[in-house]
């Protein structure tokens, strides 16, 4: 069973943002974020081959996909290994593939330079999509988008598979639509030509838009990158945000307070102007990559504060 970029959609669950794309001459299902992914289910043991474009910044360190089966250990490939082969042993076993690593320089917001996948095969049974799990947004930066988890050299120690999104949503079971930019913020604009977080809500990129999904709950991470903004402005922004993602998601919304507490009072403002709950993340991390990102070890630190915040909104979440 082969599929082309088009086909993907109808037998694969997408999450994250994904569109069909014409990208160097191909059709691609073309995504400009970390921890988009695909997720599917194999009728028998087969081989599993998926083809991507390297699309990034080509003076930059290659793009990274990362992969697994049944929910156990991912595994990262580059996009220069083109195509993969995974051997998947059991019949009806579950594989992801998710967009795992990319350079601050690829320009993703005007020069088409994100994530293309061409085709997805099996050289046995069917590929099928999974059922729908509850469904999370979250908003954030870096932090969120899960840069910088191993180490300080881009695309390579990117974790978006185990950052504390990630891990949160393995132990609670839902599915993750993960609208994150290195750098951006409420006003601040991010890496990769990508503007401040109200412009991209709603937008891949600069010229196509794609509509926030109905979810089970949103987690708002902002703030990090924003140094010393205009008071009043900032707050407004915020709360326009914030509104705006409850109203397009119809769901409750948390907003999580930077782990540097930067804007601490401000967002906390804005939280109560929105009637959103307030996360107070003070503390919560220990470990880190340098002033500003948790590596592993934080990262399963955040997750562990947040596993029983969302546990006690049980009723929002059902699991397989």
């Amino acid at each position: 069973m082969k599929l082309s970029a088009g086909q993907i959609g109808t037998y694969c669950r997408l999450c994250g943002r994904w569109q069909l794309r014409r990208i160097q001459g191909q059709d691609a299902l073309y995504s400009t974020t970390l921890g988009s992914y695909l997720r599917f289910r194999l009728s028998r043991p087969a081989t599993v081959t998926f083809t991507a474009i390297s699309n990034g910044n080509p003076a930059a360190n290659p793009q990274i996909y990362a992969w697994r089966i049944n929910g156990q250990s991912w595994q990262r490939v580059s996009v220069t290994q083109m195509p993969i082969r995974i051997l998947v042993r059991q019949a009806g076993a579950i594989v992801e593939i998710m967009t795992a690593g990319n350079n601050d320089s690829d320009q993703v917001w005007t020069g088409g330079q994100g994530f293309a996948i061409v085709s997805l095969s099996c050289d046995q049974g069917a590929i099928s999509p999974t059922p729908a799990r509850p469904l999370l947004t979250a908003i954030g930066d870096s932090i969120t988008a899960g840069c910088w988890v191993q180490g300080k050299r881009s695309s390579y120690d990117y974790r978006p598979e185990s950052n504390y999104l990630q891990l949160l949503a393995d132990h609670c079971g839902f599915d993750t639509n993960r609208l994150a930019y290195s750098a951006s913020g409420v006003l601040a604009p991010g890496t990769g030509g990508v503007p401040a977080a109200g412009h991209w809500l709603e937008q891949l990129d600069a010229t196509h838009p794609v509509p926030l999904q109905a979810s089970q709950l949103v987690l708002v991470n902002l703030g990090t990158n924003d140094h010393q903004p205009d008071p009043q402005l900032f707050t407004k922004r915020l709360v326009t945000i914030l509104q705006r993602v409850r109203r397009q998601c119809q769901a409750p919304v948390l907003v999580m307070m930077p782990l540097s507490q930067n804007n601490h009072d401000l967002i906390a403002l804005a939280a109560r102007q929105s009637s959103c709950r307030l996360i107070d993340t003070h503390n919560w991390c220990h470990h880190w990559t340098d002033h500003t990102h948790p590596n592993q070890e934080g990262a399963k630190e955040m997750a562990d504060h947040l596993i029983p915040i969302i546990n006690k909104m049980k009723g929002a979440f059902s699991h397989d």
